[in-house]
């Protein structure tokens, strides 16, 4: 018998995040008044819940008034709409402490779903996991990885990113925002991660080997948002059977996966690894774990002076031909520099909301929030400030950053303002 799924759509927090990421940082706050386009992929979403179980339960909580675009879908899918309207001009609708108290009222009277499904990314919904697995239910969380909180996705059993299911269950659709999918993610985590989970396997079953099919259940323990085609795998076998550090052979219990490397991580480290600096291994772990890799420090500011400039003057038919060009400005700056670095600034910019997607050309430019060097600036430093401050707290100062992210002077002021903006 199949599980029972209960799903819960905060419906506007993910619709928010897609339009940011489309027309820039603070967009949907501006516009959200207006009649709103249909961005958001139901169908690849409740096909995503089909997966888990028989859907016993679909709600959606959301201000409707600008949604008409998405009425149909929301018909299709049988849908519960709850309607919140803001209390005030500028107040939040409140969707995230309804869809927290149904949820916990849910399972806790309806003993019969045995999976929870929350479509959103905010901190609020780690208190609800945790009401949720205390009952002995499972938790599987859904939102855009820009906006997602961290904690939010470690506390999941599950945790899925919206364009990871869209290029696995969708690929062939290319509407919008699927457009700017970003490029497959560094090998060298994902396969450490592996690394990980067979030496927990193998050490709690004493034996030289794991299991393989209970390799991807143990990663999943330890980051709950790993999923094989964020890089570029169809398969968790195809996966797999890309990490040079391991072997297989079949058992009459099944295949057995083991090390044919030793233990210590023998893939060369990258030409961003940064020396270690006071709270310098924070800092970079706490990177690694957010999956933000970072250019050298000495060629930060400059890199990201050059992509800015790229697109001030430019539109892109892609973020492939992007990358190209910025890799060869970055290769003037400093002739050592690699493609996995103009990579690494794309997604900082990609994480900040920095591109433009122009749909009736069909173009990458700019986003309107990013005009300026400064403003650019500013929103990338603040991402990565905000992200570390969560981690390491009062701690983090103006001098790890200049160790870590960016030596170059013009930073420092940036840098201030950025932690003198997150303390607040």
């Amino acid at each position: 018998m199949s599980d029972l799924v209960a799903v819960y759509w905060d419906f506007e927090n993910l619709h928010a995040a897609l339009y940011d990421l489309e027309n820039g940082i603070g967009s949907y706050r501006r516009d959200w008044r207006t009649r709103q386009p249909e961005l958001v992929d139901i169908d690849v979403i409740m096909e995503y819940a089909a997966s888990l179980g028989k859907v016993v339960m679909n709600k959606a909580y959301a201000n409707w008034s600008f949604f008409y675009s998405y009425s149909r879908k929301l018909q299709e899918h049988s849908i519960d709409l709850i309607h919140l309207f803001p209390r005030g001009s500028h107040a939040k609708n409140g969707a995230d402490i309804r869809l927290s108290l149904d949820v916990v009222e849910d399972v806790s009277l309806l003993s019969h779903i045995d999976k929870v499904l929350i479509v959103g990314g905010d901190s609020d919904y780690v208190s609800v996991a945790q009401k949720v697995r205390s009952k002995g239910k499972e938790i599987m969380g859904l939102g855009e990885e820009n906006s997602t909180n961290f904690f939010w996705v470690k506390s999941c059993n599950e945790f899925k990113y919206y364009f990871s299911l869209v290029k696995k269950l969708a690929p062939e659709r290319k509407t919008g925002l699927t457009e700017m999918l970003p490029v497959e993610d560094d090998l060298t985590e994902a396969h450490k991660l592996l690394r990980q989970a067979v030496v927990n396997i193998m050490s709690r079953t004493g034996g030289g080997y794991a299991p393989k099919d209970s390799v991807k259940p143990v990663m999943q323990r330890l980051d709950p948002s790993f999923d094989p085609t964020d890089y570029g795998f169809d398969d968790f076998d195809s996966f797999i059977q890309s990490a040079p550090f391991l072997d297989m052979r079949d058992d009459p219990g099944g295949e057995q996966v083991f090390l044919s490397e030793p233990a210590e991580d023998a893939e060369p480290q990258p030409h961003s690894a940064h020396a270690v600096q006071p709270h310098g291994d924070d800092v970079q772990s706490v990177l690694r774990r957010r999956k933000i890799f970072l250019p050298h420090p000495s060629i930060f500011y400059d890199g990201l002076l050059a992509a800015h400039t790229l697109l001030l003057n430019h539109t892109y038919p892609s973020f492939d031909s992007f990358i190209d060009d910025l890799l060869k400005e970055m290769q003037k700056i400093d002739e050592d520099a690699r493609r996995n670095e103009a990579v690494s600034l794309h997604r900082l910019m990609f994480k900040s909301y920095s591109f433009h997607l122009d749909k009736q050309a069909g173009t990458i430019g700019l986003a309107p929030s990013s005009q300026t060097f400064d403003a650019f600036l500013n929103n990338i430093i603040f991402m990565l400030t905000r992200v570390l401050r969560e981690e390491i707290g009062d701690e983090l100062t103006t001098k790890d950053l200049m160790e870590n992210i960016c030596q170059d002077e013009r930073c420092r002021h940036n840098f201030e303002r950025a932690i003198e903006s997150v303390s607040e």
